[in-house]
């Protein structure tokens, strides 16, 4: 936990709706200001003897977390989204049980998903085992009007019937996306109130117990209580590339004009080297006036990419004082790093050659990697990489064996993985 969220009060949303809604495109808009038009999440299922990973194209679960002031109180959200597929099922009572709120989404071009919130919120309330829970009906895709096939005064008397809030959005003009969001909070927040008060809740909204029973702890689900999990922590200076890399690497895509806030953090599954692996990314920010809240990044993470552009020299003169930052909180002599030159695809303003940054890596006796999170040149090496390195690590501590400096072994001193690769990592990853 950093030293700015420990004092947050944290909101478990839930977006839940059917296939094809736009539950993945809300929530995008919501947390990067972006509409996804193609969005396709990887999803995976293991077999039960084995808990091999294998991939399909719909999206089992995003986790986000944004913060937000609402009504003059900060608030930590973290914002789940769910498979509408009904193989899922069984998975999605997992979801429902961490839950404080849930935003019940239906496309209005679909029948069929209007018709399927009803099942959505009984099984929220069998759940929870409760007569009302805080949820808001969500009518997508409001944009597509000539495409309607559900009225508003029957989106209106699906919420009425519930005892809960309507809205009308459109993730992809943004309409009504961030009230959708935040007015879910607020029926938190009045459930709670009331429940603490002991007054019955007026309209449904449900258990929105003080503090959920557990947070969205993937631990805890069918899918990750399997899996290892790896904290990495992308550093660097301001204006490198941390979060378009991050976001590349996530979702497949570029983020051009990307504003990110003092932190974000990521979760995505992957397979490495034939072992599944659960990796929760913390993109964190690079300017100067966020220096002690670094030091609570890095007393945490595992694995650190060391992240500057090769079009500026500050920006890599920066990297020898992150990584002596690191090393002093973690009051350790090496630990697992890789040193990132991003931006390779701008050759033409480069100011740092590619020398520079092996001899760097090679001084701190870690890999060194050139990439590019426009041109997704490297992206998902530098990742897999860093996850080779925490597991070569650890059995090496565990063995007795001595660490080198920055965390690789002797061989891996300065070594050069920028071999160009435009393709996605290892055996299949999925976004959780």
């Amino acid at each position: 936990m950093t030293a700015r969220a420990q004092f947050l009060r944290e909101y478990k949303l839930v977006v839940v709706g059917g296939g094809g809604v736009g539950k993945s495109a809300l929530t995008i808009q919501f947390i990067q200001e972006h509409f996804v038009d193609d969005y396709d999440p990887s999803s995976c299922f293991f077999d039960s003897l084995m808990y091999k990973a294998n991939f399909s194209s719909s999206a089992i679960e995003d986790s986000y977390r944004k913060q937000c002031v609402i009504d003059d109180e900060v608030a930590l959200l973290d914002v789940l989204d769910t498979a509408g597929q009904e193989e899922y099922g069984a998975m999605r009572e997992q979801y429902m049980r961490s839950g404080e709120g849930f935003l019940l989404v239906y496309s209005i071009t679909s029948r069929d998903s209007f018709e399927e919130i009803s099942t959505y919120h009984q099984q929220i309330l069998r759940v929870k085992d409760q007569d009302s829970c805080p949820v808001i009906v969500v009518a997508n895709k409001c944009d597509l009007e000539y495409e309607r096939q559900v009225g508003m005064n029957e989106g209106r008397d699906l919420a009425k019937h519930f005892g809960c809030r309507f809205i009308e959005t459109s993730a992809k003009q943004r309409l009504n996306v961030d009230e959708a969001f935040t007015n879910l909070v607020r029926e938190i927040r009045r459930f709670n109130k009331e429940q603490a008060s002991g007054r019955p809740m007026a309209t449904s909204g449900g258990p929105g117990v003080a503090e959920a029973a557990s947070y969205f702890n993937l631990g805890t689900s069918p899918i990750a209580q399997f899996l290892r999990e790896y904290k990495l922590v992308v550093v660097g200076g301001g204006g490198v590339g941390k979060s378009a890399l991050t976001i590349q690497f996530i979702q497949s895509h570029f983020v051009v004009e990307y504003d990110p806030t003092i932190e974000d953090s990521y979760r995505k599954q992957c397979v490495i080297d034939d072992e599944v692996a659960l990796l929760d990314v913390l993109d964190t920010a690079g300017q100067e006036e966020y220096g002690a809240m670094r030091e609570q990044y890095m007393r945490s993470g595992e694995g650190f990419l060391l992240v500057y552009s090769i079009t500026s020299r500050d920006s890599f003169e920066e990297i020898s004082t992150f990584h002596q930052q690191i090393l002093r909180v973690k009051d350790q002599d090496s630990f697992p790093v890789i040193v990132v030159a991003n931006k390779c695809d701008l050759e033409y303003e480069r100011q740092v050659g590619m020398n520079e940054g092996r001899d760097l890596a090679k001084h701190f006796g870690c890999k060194f990697i050139e990439t590019s999170a426009k041109q997704r040149i490297n992206v998902d090496e530098a990742f897999t990489n860093l996850v080779r390195e925490i597991r070569k690590y650890n059995r090496e501590q565990q063995t007795g064996r001595p660490v080198m400096p920055g965390g690789g072994a002797p061989q891996h001193g300065g070594q050069d993985i920028s071999e160009p690769h435009s393709s996605g990592c290892c055996s299949g990853c999925v976004v959780l």
